[in-house]
């Protein structure tokens, strides 16, 4: 049995919360805040650079979702400070978040990894 995000229907409760699985992902970043390889293997969740700070996670479509973010910062004065969800449609399957220094987009800088935790409900999204 594989683990990754798109095997959540099949799962039974793993946790103390009912029914919540968690997945973990993490991305090395390259120049200008690019995303490159995945570091850890979870195919069912893809990250894209959609614009200057911006980025889309994508997972299975039709749970109810919570992420945290993590940055192992390049070094010890990081560009993006902190991470702002400003669209998210758990139906879709898909998160779209700006990393920000203050109040203002920032690239994440290059050496730096972008890692995230999901909890999914696997019972689906509210009232399904």
């Amino acid at each position: 049995m594989t683990t990754n995000a798109a095997d959540v229907a099949g799962y039974p409760a793993r946790c103390a919360s009912r029914d919540r699985v968690s997945f973990y992902s993490q991305w090395a970043i390259g120049a200008t805040g690019a995303v490159g390889a995945q570091v850890s293997d979870d195919p069912a969740i893809v990250l894209t650079r959609t614009g200057v700070g911006t980025y889309t996670l994508a997972y299975p479509a039709g749970y109810a979702v919570f992420f945290d973010f993590q940055l192992l910062a390049a070094d010890a004065t990081p560009t993006a400070a902190s991470f702002v969800t400003t669209a998210e449609s758990p139906s879709a399957g898909t998160n779209t978040f700006i990393a920000v220094n203050g109040t203002a987009a920032a690239e994440i800088e290059s050496g730096s990894t972008l890692k995230v935790l999901i909890h999914v409900w696997s019972r689906g999204l509210p009232g399904s």
